[in-house]
């Protein structure tokens, strides 16, 4: 039989399982944690292995038997679930462009003016037209005066926001305003840095679009999570984004080269649709 100081090390509880630690122990280790700190609330967070998912569970129960409370997994990027976020909230859309004027147009109208909007252009040779979009949809505008690409655009924009939130979408991107609604609530986890739509191309008949529907490079699935080096979810395509401000203003000069979020801050991809 497992005694205690088997599996009580001087900085962690740990043990084979099921020989050494189970749902049985967990429970009682869950009670006996609540006990200890009076509560009223615990933070609970598992590995990937899958024995996790039962023992997590059990310390939970036995928590909960002693009157503790967890934060709703709802607000914490389970899958199937995210907590309801504010019907209006305060985010500024940043979006590079390069020319290419018919995509910013179909961009900037399905967008609508709910919240500010800053176009980078990225030293485009059909200046003219990205200012007139500019003006006609009344987004502000940057000029760049020679290409450096989506990243650097998009920093020159993030110095120019103000608002908690930061929202960057690709110019040949289609969206409501929806998008950011959806995916702001996860923001109430303070640890939570971006959140990640699922991103889908548009496709066709044509032998490509078939491609795209099955494989398109960007498309990271319907099944949301939080994006952790070497896992299911490695990365999230930076065509659209939404950021905590603070978090790369943290980050200072590497902001979004890439994607610049430092790897103690966490990244869902909540998989909603655009």
């Amino acid at each position: 039989m497992t005694s205690l100081a088997d599996i009580f090390k001087a900085y962690d509880i740990r043990g084979t399982v099921p020989d050494q630690l189970n749902t049985d122990q967990c429970w009682a280790i869950g009670a006996a944690m609540a006990r200890f700190t009076g509560g009223p609330r615990l933070l609970l967070a598992r590995d990937m292995r899958e024995s996790g998912v039962a023992l997590s569970q059990a310390f939970a129960e036995g928590a909960r038997a002693e009157g503790v409370s967890f934060p709703s997994q709802r607000s914490r990027g389970v899958p199937g679930g995210r907590p309801p976020g504010p019907a209006r909230p305060d985010v500024t859309v940043v979006i590079p462009a390069r020319d290419r004027p018919a995509y910013l147009d179909r961009c900037l109208a399905a967008l609508g003016q709910s919240c500010p909007v800053i176009v980078v252009d990225d030293g485009s040779r059909q200046a003219a037209e990205i200012a007139g979009l500019c003006h006609r949809y009344g987004a502000t505008l940057i000029r760049r005066p020679a290409s450096g690409g989506p990243g650097p655009a998009r920093n020159d924009g993030l110095a120019q926001v103000t608002t908690p939130l930061v929202a960057f979408l690709d110019s040949d991107c289609e969206t409501g305003p929806e998008w950011i609604t959806s995916l702001a609530g996860h923001f109430a986890d303070p640890l939570v840095a971006a959140v990640a739509p699922r991103v889908r191309p548009r496709t066709g008949a044509s032998p490509a679009g078939r491609y795209l529907e099955a494989r398109a490079p960007i498309d990271m699935g319907p099944q949301e999570g939080r994006v952790l080096p070497l896992t299911r979810l490695s990365y999230v395509p930076t065509a659209a984004l939404l950021v905590r401000r603070a978090a790369l203003v943290a980050d200072g000069d590497r902001a979004i080269a890439g994607c610049g979020l430092s790897q103690s801050r966490k990244t869902r991809n909540p998989c909603s649709s655009s």
